[in-house]
């Protein structure tokens, strides 16, 4: 599954539940068109991408740097996907602090 690749000498992080908010305020907010791209998205009851790209056919869920939750995000991408038939790519970004 692809992420943006961190580099190997960033530590695994723990994260916090405001510094999660936060990030997820800003996350592809330059993206948000309101037809082809879309955040937090709600159509289903069951799940709530973080982003979703309809134009380009990507699913995102974003998470903190560490394994716990890079496993969750790819548990919940793959849940995501037998919403929209398979046809989505599946991309989990994860952030770190600085």
């Amino acid at each position: 599954m692809p992420y943006d690749k961190v580099p190997d000498d960033v530590p695994f992080m723990k994260s916090t539940a405001k510094l999660g908010r936060d990030i997820h305020k800003q996350f592809k907010l330059q993206d948000v068109d309101g037809a082809d791209f879309t955040r937090e998205f709600r159509k289903f009851k069951d799940i709530r991408p973080d982003a979703i790209d309809f134009k380009n056919k990507i699913i995102y869920e974003l998470k903190p740097y560490n394994i716990k939750s890079i496993k969750l995000g790819q548990k919940q991408l793959f849940r995501y996907q037998s919403y929209f038939d398979n046809g989505f790519e599946l991309r989990l970004d994860v952030y770190f602090k600085d």
